[in-house]
């Protein structure tokens, strides 16, 4: 094919390289593939069921204590988040993304993160030590952007 789109699909792939090694299967040389997401580390990214009171909670605690959040706050729908938030919701970084996609054959000739100025100014040095401490790869921009569109071509 010329063109392969997906818009809020990349962030819930929990095998991102089978992903895009078909994406290259399917592509035509030249052919252009085009991505929205919303990465799980933006401070929207744990979408309904998994955002928190409090900002970037779904990346601040590790995952017994995102169990015991929910056992404790929201005992009603713990199960269904749970479910979304370890079945739905992959942690891949930007870097990661792109790291991904070239192991699969595709280049990427754009990664454009749309990092929102007010999450810049929410995001403290606490907060982004913490969420480092449970995911030593991200970036202040994984955590600033609450959507990304990434452009793509077979290799």
């Amino acid at each position: 094919v010329d063109l392969v789109c997906s818009w809020e699909v990349l962030e819930h792939v929990q095998d991102p390289a089978k992903l895009f090694y078909q994406i290259n299967r399917l592509l035509k040389p030249g052919g252009i593939a085009f991505h929205e997401y919303n990465p799980f580390f933006a401070i929207n990214g744990g979408h309904s069921w998994c955002t928190l009171d409090f900002l970037w909670g779904h990346v601040l605690l590790k995952d017994r204590e995102f169990e015991k959040y929910l056992a404790r706050f929201r005992p009603p729908e713990m199960n269904e988040a749970l479910n979304f938030y370890n079945k739905s919701l992959n942690r891949m970084t930007m870097g990661e993304l792109e790291r991904v996609s070239a192991e699969e054959g595709l280049n990427t000739l754009g990664l454009i993160p749309w990092t929102e100025k007010e999450h810049l100014e929410l995001l403290t040095a606490s907060i982004f030590r913490q969420a480092k401490e449970n995911y030593p790869s991200i970036t202040a921009q994984d955590l600033s952007s609450p959507f990304v569109w990434v452009v793509q071509t077979k290799s």
